[in-house]
């Protein structure tokens, strides 16, 4: 109240209704479609603007099961883990984004692609829904190999493997393996 009229600001007040509504559960509003709708109203002899907000909120979504897409080599149960909501809850945007930067944070997805990890509600009718998490898997793993020479020993060399994504229970049965996981990736990903 007071400021003047400005059809940006009613535009940003209208994506501050839809990320309040869907911090409640409400993901069926949007500031992009007729579920927030504005009321301009001019009262051009006292100089003013009357601005009302039409909200069709619907009902909140709970989240009915989490399903996640990409995972080519990490385990279901790692990025599990790192979510900060489950099957029942109130969907929740932060909670959502919350989880997208914990999931960031362990090194496992693709820094380089645009969005390694998406989290969304599946559109639909309804109360209970799917949470979809979508991740791009990164490059865990690499291969060094080192030369050098000493008078005193001759010709040295040195390989090291590093895996930040290890399974003790899936070890690599060949150097072919060794390699896709390594230095495979980023070949498939230039394709």
């Amino acid at each position: 109240e007071g400021e003047p009229y400005n059809p940006q600001n009613v535009e940003n007040s209208k994506q501050r209704i839809e990320k309040l509504y869907r911090q409640q559960g409400h993901f069926d509003v949007s500031a992009s479609d007729d579920t927030i709708q504005e009321k301009v109203t001019y009262r051009p002899e006292e100089r003013q603007v009357g601005i009302s907000f039409i909200i069709k909120e619907g009902e909140p979504a709970y989240v009915r099961r989490i399903k996640i897409e990409g995972l080519t080599k990490t385990k279901d149960e790692v990025v599990r883990r790192e979510l900060t909501f489950q099957p029942g809850d109130r969907a929740n945007v932060d909670e959502f984004e919350e989880s997208k930067r914990r999931l960031r944070n362990t090194g496992y997805f693709d820094r380089r692609a645009s969005e390694p990890v998406d989290i969304s509600l599946e559109p639909g009718e309804g109360a209970l829904r799917d949470a979809i998490v979508k991740v791009e898997e990164g490059q865990t793993g690499s291969i060094f190999f080192g030369v050098g020479y000493s008078t005193e020993s001759g010709v040295m060399g040195q390989a090291m493997l590093r895996e930040r994504n290890f399974d003790l229970f899936n070890w690599p049965r060949s150097w072919n393996d060794v390699a896709r996981e390594t230095i495979g990736h980023y070949s498939s990903k230039a394709n």
